[in-house]
């Protein structure tokens, strides 16, 4: 006689736990408490393929965040002299006024 068929995960995982304590081989302790030692096997084998094929966690749902600055970058200021002229720029003139106030330096 073959013995009882292994019901579902838990009932496979509470046998091959009895069979690890028993110090059994699995055909042995099958046949002395009459479960079917196929059906243990095949519950055996479906476990250790879900603990390989375990899913990965979920991943970390990505979210965009803003950064600014805590206080405004001041721009970077130049001083441009010319002899006896100096003028006063930062990093965002325009390089076109730049040019027509430096040609306009001569002149005054």
């Amino acid at each position: 006689m073959p013995g009882r068929k292994i019901h579902d995960h838990d009932d496979a995982q509470r046998c091959l736990n009895l069979v690890q304590a028993s110090g059994l081989s699995v055909a042995d302790w099958c046949l002395a408490h009459q479960v079917d030692g196929r059906s243990l096997g095949a519950w055996a084998l479906n476990l250790r393929r879900r603990v390989r094929e375990k899913p990965s966690p979920a991943p970390i749902p990505l979210q965009l965040v803003e950064l600014t600055a805590s206080a405004p970058i001041p721009a970077q200021r130049y001083t441009v002299r010319c002899g006896a002229f100096a003028v006063d720029v930062d990093e965002h003139v325009d390089p076109e006024v730049l040019r027509r106030i430096l040609q306009a330096l001569p002149t005054c």
